[in-house]
């Protein structure tokens, strides 16, 4: 069985020139699912490119074996002054990248402003983080927990202190005055950028952090969607973020099985066209993704804009020349020199 997607000619091409693993086809399964994999005697041939679902298979049945051993010796070890404290709060510890950690930590060439934060919700945010922009300008305010997550995250694109003071007064002022927004919320703005209070400054929410937070209550937004709606809330939004069905219930499968994680690395790979291994941590690692997407695509884009236009340059002076390498006056019949010129160009 080969891959439905690639013609048997292409296929036996494409095992010709790359690397092939062979494993044994129930270490395969997905792929052999998907038809992303050539089966024969038993064992599945995988590109190098798609191994990674392999290892990944491999290291969850290793690590599920070894949390039965852990589960096993918890008790005794809970009991210990020591590590009690530090197991119990495991569960919350986030160790990647710290987003926004010191600030004015943004490049010059990656700080957003306020006026470009509602194009990059459309094609950049987490579903998460877009339930929030949008809850923000429809309703012109966000709660404490909507404000925290939703701020700190924008904090790590690089929205820095003074555009997100523009931000927030931008929506607030829509239901209150200029004076009521300054002394209700100008110090919490300020105290998450590190410049009030101990002065400290805050880093954005990881996705952990979200799923394991408190719950949104009635009038709330913030949470992570695929942890705290219902499946029908969660499905009719993933339609509306572009998702054709079949690609929505694969996001649903892993809601389903509580993987709210893998949900939105799913719903990334879907929106987004290709797998980032950095999605489905942190909100702010799920907008750098789309970010380099966005962003090789128009380099790709203008370099290939450059190409045709030298070829078409180099098509129209060839076809210029040709009349004086004839030995033909190019005054001699001049209209049908205008129209054969002309008929190469658009070609």
């Amino acid at each position: 069985m080969r891959p439905a997607e690639v013609s048997p000619g292409e296929w036996a091409l494409r095992l010709a020139r790359e690397p092939v693993f062979k494993v044994p086809f129930t270490q395969a399964l997905e792929l052999v699912s998907s038809r992303r994999a050539v089966i024969a005697g038993g064992f599945a041939y995988v590109p190098r490119e798609r191994l990674t679902h392999i290892i990944v298979g491999r290291f969850r049945s290793r690590l599920s074996l070894g949390l039965v051993h852990a589960a096993k010796a918890l008790p005794g070890v809970l009991r210990d002054e020591r590590l009690g404290p530090v197991l119990g709060n495991m569960s919350k510890a986030y160790l990647g990248p710290q987003y926004g950690a010191a600030p004015g930590a943004a490049a010059a060439s990656d700080a957003v402003r306020a006026v470009e934060v509602d194009a990059l919700s459309k094609t950049s945010f987490a579903m998460c983080m877009h339930t929030l922009h949008r809850a923000v300008s429809e309703t012109h305010h966000l709660r404490h927990g909507g404000r925290m997550q939703y701020g700190l995250f924008l904090k790590g694109i690089g929205l820095s202190l003074e555009e997100a003071m523009v931000f927030w007064q931008a929506h607030f002022t829509k239901k209150m005055t200029g004076e009521e927004f300054v002394k209700r919320y100008a110090y919490n703005i300020r105290h998450n950028y590190g410049k009030e209070g101990k002065r400290a400054s805050y880093t954005p929410y990881s996705c952990i952090r979200i799923i394991m937070g408190t719950p949104p209550g009635a009038g709330e937004f913030h949470g992570c969607p695929y942890r705290h709606w219902d499946q029908p809330t969660v499905r009719k939004a993933l339609l509306g973020r572009g998702l054709a069905p079949p690609q929505v219930e694969t996001v649903m499968a892993s809601v389903k099985s509580k993987d709210y994680q893998l949900a939105c690395r799913r719903e990334f790979e879907a929106r987004m066209g290709v797998e980032d291994d950095n999605v489905g941590n942190h909100p702010n690692g799920y907008y750098e993704a789309c970010q380099r997407v966005i962003k090789g695509r128009a380099a790709a884009g203008a370099e290939a804009a450059v190409k045709e236009e030298g070829a078409a340059s180099a098509s129209a002076s060839s076809a210029a020349a040709a009349p004086a390498a004839s030995g033909f006056s190019t005054t001699s019949s001049p209209a049908p020199r205008l129209v054969a010129v002309s008929a190469a160009t658009d070609a």
